[in-house]
């Protein structure tokens, strides 16, 4: 079963700004889970022990295990699902959107980067879109959920003036209008309504034009961390900031007054979405044909690149050694020397995002195609780091290595960065194949 790690729960049980919980209310329970700012990551990277958490098909075990305690658990989104920037980021953004179907969530707010792709993409799966105006059927100002005690509304007010667009994407610009949704939040309010709002803006901006205590559960992503922030009371308002990258999913078990029609408490626990949390069986059919679509792509990249064998700009790290025996010696002695075979150990030798850390100049022309027509590329090598080789090996007096004025530091963070090494610490690695 789930289980909450010490270190991560907070709890807290107040009385919401009410002057009293009088005994004959008898309180409505409610568990309301969320998240946010997935970022495109679909799995975690697993490259590092540290870096080991999150990915849909945990998050799917936690909902799961959630909601065979409360059958009618609320389940929702601050957006930013999507992502924009890597090789794979359309088969990645599909299957988000698929594997976020089957976690039936109640309500996504969206946000830029979720418009990057262009409508047809977010239209192509029915999920609960939330923007702070109607753009079509599917993505809708206002989105409820109906429980046998209780009604939930669930609004957006994020900044969608601020789209991402890649090209030939032509999503229309959102500016925000807070008076007309301050007004529909206020006659839900009205009409008893458990109120949740999604945004980016701070408490201080939303006052402005919204009144706070028409609000009865505030989402604001935090963006600055992938750690899940202590929830707080604001008046009659509760605020709740998950973090980024779905490495951990917020729990909140509320108590709501139905005479009062207020929250009267709450219990906030962050589940940490590490190796400790399986990954669910319910979605094994869907990561498989992931994989079987993101194999396809590594494949027609490589039918695409095989002309590049025919102009090979790499000498390959046999061939450096013959100069550099002692440098030879060091990464022969290290894990770049067999770091493909890291992936062959979790099937993640085809896809495209992967793969690029793993071997010689994928992608670049004259790089690693695959294994077939390139095996002497395979692994992290020499010119990994330092560039293409071969000119310097036919001519060493007259051509100098690409990359012979750069710093290793940079170098190393290509790949040593915030998604795939947490804790990489150059000072701390560098000397393990200083050479």
């Amino acid at each position: 079963m789930l289980k909450y790690q010490s270190y991560v729960i907070v709890a807290c049980l107040l009385c919401l700004g009410l002057s009293s919980c009088g005994k004959a209310d008898k309180p409505i329970a409610l568990t309301l889970v969320f998240s946010s700012h997935l970022l495109g990551e679909l799995e975690p990277c697993g490259c590092t022990m540290e870096g080991d958490f999150g990915g849909i098909r945990r998050q799917a075990t936690a909902i799961e295990q959630l909601r065979q305690r409360d059958s009618h658990l609320i389940l929702i989104s601050g957006g930013a699902l999507l992502d924009t920037t890597s090789v794979t980021a359309k088969i990645k953004n599909e299957y988000i959107l698929k594997g976020f179907q089957q976690l039936k969530y109640d309500a996504i707010a969206l946000q830029p980067r979720d418009t990057a792709f262009g409508l047809s993409l977010l239209q192509s799966v029915p999920l609960p879109w939330l923007a702070n105006k109607s753009w079509n059927a599917q993505i809708r100002a206002e989105r409820q959920k109906k429980l046998p005690e209780v009604s939930v509304v669930f609004y957006s007010a994020m900044n969608l003036a601020k789209a991402v667009h890649q090209p030939g994407n032509q999503t229309p610009l959102h500016e925000f209008d807070g008076k007309a949704l301050a007004k529909q939040i206020q006659q839900r309010h009205q009409q008893h309504f458990l109120t949740v709002l999604m945004t980016d803006q701070e408490p201080t901006v939303l006052a402005q034009w919204l009144d706070l205590k028409n609000v009865d559960v505030l989402l604001i992503p935090n963006t600055n961390s992938d750690q899940y922030r202590k929830a707080e009371v604001l008046a009659h308002t509760l605020v709740i900031r998950p973090g980024k990258q779905g490495k951990q999913l917020g729990v909140l078990h509320l108590q709501w007054s139905a005479q009062q029609h207020r929250l009267l408490s709450y219990q906030q626990k962050i589940i940490s979405l590490s190796t400790k949390v399986a990954n669910a069986a319910s979605m094994q059919t869907w990561y498989q044909h992931y994989n079987q679509a993101a194999k396809q792509l590594y494949q027609q990249r490589a039918q695409a690149n095989a002309k590049w064998v025919q102009h090979p700009i790499y000498a390959g790290a046999e061939t450096c050694g013959t100069c550099h025996l002692k440098a030879m010696t060091v990464w022969q002695s290290s894990q770049h020397s067999h770091a493909l075979n890291a992936l062959k150990a979790v099937n993640k030798q085809f896809d495209p995002e992967c793969v690029g850390c793993h071997v010689v100049g994928y992608g670049q022309a004259g790089g690693f195609v695959d294994e077939l027509l390139t095996p002497q590329l395979s692994h992290i090598q020499c010119e990994s780091c330092h560039g293409p080789g071969l000119a310097h090996v036919q001519s060493p007096a007259l051509q100098k290595m690409a990359n012979l004025k750069l710093q290793a530091q940079p170098i190393c963070l290509q790949c040593h960065n915030e998604k795939h090494s947490p804790v990489f610490d150059f000072k701390t690695y560098w000397p393990r194949i200083a050479h």
